[in-house]
């Protein structure tokens, strides 16, 4: 499933939610800013992989993972420490706090990544590398509590 970098993000939603964007939502080779960034990749592992009181996946499926919409491979895993994950079964959010939004991608970011050479957009990156993973998050209730106000206030 693509949608553009930076629109606002609206997956299985009938509305697109205020505040919200999508980063890493590409099906294809090439179209899309290319480097590589081994830091930024780990950090995502680790936001994925989360600690306690950090939860920034959401959106699990129940389920087959996705295989990687650029290359098909199936069952893609990353590993920390004792820790591995399937890649292609859930959403990562990223907070900005400086700029007060979110960013929502696909878990299979870490893969387009690592393995393709993507390279999300700079306030992506710079979100991910200001993520304090001592402070507390939960993307699934910032993610409820996002659909509540816009549907109360609209």
């Amino acid at each position: 499933m693509k949608y553009e970098d930076m629109s606002l993000y609206e997956y299985k939603l009938p509305f697109s939610l205020s505040g919200f964007y999508n980063v890493g939502w590409i099906d294809e080779p090439g179209g899309y800013a290319s480097g590589r960034s081994k830091e930024l990749v780990d950090k995502l592992v680790e936001m994925l992989l989360g600690k306690d009181g950090c939860k920034f996946e959401f959106n699990l499926l129940r389920g087959p993972a996705h295989a990687c919409e650029i290359c098909g491979e199936r069952e893609v895993k990353v590993k920390l420490g004792d820790k591995e994950h399937f890649l292609g079964c859930s959403e990562l959010m990223v907070p900005d706090e400086k700029n007060g939004v979110f960013y929502v991608s696909p878990s299979m970011i870490i893969h387009y990544m690592d393995k393709h050479g993507y390279l999300p957009p700079k306030n992506f990156c710079d979100a991910v590398h200001a993520v304090d993973m001592a402070r507390p998050f939960d993307a699934y209730e910032t993610y409820l509590d996002a659909l509540v106000k816009q549907k109360t206030a609209g």
